[in-house]
């Protein structure tokens, strides 16, 4: 990042001169007045001295590790990488509590706690993880299955046609199930966003390896996580990976998931006998 000083004492060709100073260390709004609080405060910075002493610059901020930029960032990576021709590459495993762990561990969109400032009083909100949004769609939808059903008989078995059509226009009307279904859908989205933005500045790579999953079978699984898991988003993780890709200019590839388990994390055995599983 930079910023620009303006003299004003002007040059030969009557204009300001400018000094375009980089500032290491500070992205745009790095520093944050109050966590969560949605305001922002720029480094204040202070000049002082002299033309024959020379200037000096100084931030007025304290700047500890969760206010500097992630580092290596992923262009100037990108740009040493292809200048001593190594590939970094980086596996992800998809998840249901979770947006998805990569392979040092770190999980993301999961539970986050921060602190909201509300007419002077600090309290703490908890925002969902990507499985507590999933479920929670998934109850929406089964509330709402389980208590039409009923409604539906009454209206379809009553002999007043007048009683009838009160019931499909007051009690079985979609417009509010559209509307949780849509916040919910809306807060999955900036979830899988927030998360993929945090991997590219947390653990940037030249290529993130993915699982490619077909159908699963649901066997033996209880009725209740069939439902959870069968609005698990996996495929729009991975379109929101690849469009960050094309973005960024990093690669998705997507693997066979029956040999994503054979090496073992401790000792990189890959003899079956040494698998559970």
């Amino acid at each position: 990042e930079f910023f620009d000083l303006t003299q004003l004492r002007k040059d030969e060709n009557d204009d300001p001169p400018r000094l375009h100073i980089p500032l290491l260390g500070i992205g745009p709004n790095a520093l944050r007045k109050g966590s969560g609080s949605g305001t922002y405060k720029r480094p204040t910075i202070r000049m002082s001295g002299s033309p024959e002493t020379g200037y000096r610059f100084t931030v007025q901020h304290k700047l500890d590790e969760k206010h500097r930029r992630f580092s290596p960032a992923l262009k100037k990576l990108n740009e040493e990488m292809a200048k001593s021709g190594l590939l970094r590459i980086v596996a992800l495993d998809l998840g249901f509590s979770e947006v998805f762990t990569d392979d040092d561990g770190n999980r993301y969109g999961t539970r986050r706690e921060r602190q909201v400032t509300q007419r002077g009083v600090t309290k703490t909100c908890v925002d969902p993880s990507l499985g507590d949004l999933l479920i929670k769609r998934s109850k929406i939808l089964y509330d709402a299955g389980r208590g039409r059903g009923p409604l539906q008989a009454r209206a379809r078995n009553c002999t007043d046609k007048v009683v009838a059509r009160r019931i499909e226009r007051c009690c079985l009307s979609n417009g509010t199930l559209r509307k949780e279904l849509h916040a919910n859908e809306e807060a999955i989205d900036s979830l899988i966003n927030h998360a993929v933005n945090e991997l590219i500045k947390r653990n940037p790579a030249n290529v993130y390896v993915v699982e490619r999953f077909g159908e699963f079978s649901y066997e033996s699984i209880p009725v209740r996580v069939r439902r959870w898991l069968s609005g698990w988003v996996r495929g729009k993780i991975i379109d929101a990976l690849k469009l960050k890709g094309a973005l960024f200019g990093f690669e998705v590839v997507e693997v066979n998931c029956a040999y994503t388990s054979q090496r073992c994390p401790v000792c990189a055995h890959v003899e079956r006998a040494n698998r559970n599983g």
